[in-house]
């Protein structure tokens, strides 16, 4: 009797120390490797981008197109808050559980060029919800994060919002961002072919491509 109390008294010590992790709670390493915890954090106290934590992030892939594509916040960008930019196609692909890897490439519709191609990231999230960074060289050597966020479902992903960022590494100031989001709240999965059509007739020649600038 005395040695089943001792166990019992042993496992109540023990049990607390086996809890299992909230993997939907926090950033993983292999995301804080790419980009800082306390960066993260400065860029979601702008108010107006979602950054969705966690380290089981759904699989994303495929063709998604953002549109209207609106830009929502901005600092040092020449573009104005309300301006619909022209609308891109981006493709998700690769995505590696293990290693949290993800590749993203994305164009202009109706235009030749693909910008990142193959570019890698990582991600979080949790659920469907997920946070996709990427750190990219732009102009002059200057480094910056692309962050795309939003909620994958079988059709598409709610509530996509992505922004471009340059942060001082040394001050952790962001010294320049742009944000943009789909203003209908939903993004289309398209098929592959979208990635080659022709642009629409709606006059793009009036709204602003989606760059460091």
């Amino acid at each position: 009797m005395k040695n089943l109390i001792k166990l019992l008294l042993l496992t109540s010590f023990i049990l607390p120390g086996c809890k299992k992790e909230d993997v939907s709670k926090g950033f993983s390493e292999k995301v804080q490797n790419v980009i800082p915890e306390k960066t993260i954090a400065e860029i979601e106290a702008l108010g107006v981008i979602n950054i969705n934590e966690g380290k089981k992030p759904p699989s994303l892939d495929g063709y998604f197109t953002p549109s209207p594509y609106e830009l929502v916040a901005k600092k040092n960008s020449n573009n104005q808050i309300g301006q619909k930019f022209r609308d891109y196609v981006y493709k998700f692909s690769g995505y590696n559980s293990e290693t949290e890897t993800i590749n993203v490439s994305y164009k202009e519709v109706g235009s030749s060029t693909i910008i990142g191609q193959g570019q890698g990231g990582v991600l979080s999230g949790s659920g469907n919800k997920f946070t996709l960074f990427a750190k990219t060289t732009g102009t002059g050597g200057i480094n910056y994060y692309e962050i795309f966020t939003g909620e994958i479902t079988p059709n598409g992903i709610k509530n996509w919002v992505d922004g471009i960022f340059n942060v001082n590494e040394e001050t952790n100031e962001i010294t320049f961002y742009h944000i943009l989001k789909d203003s209908d709240a939903f993004t289309e999965k398209v098929n592959n072919q979208s990635f080659r059509v022709k642009v629409k007739e709606n006059d793009l020649s009036n709204k602003p491509h989606r760059t460091l600038r």
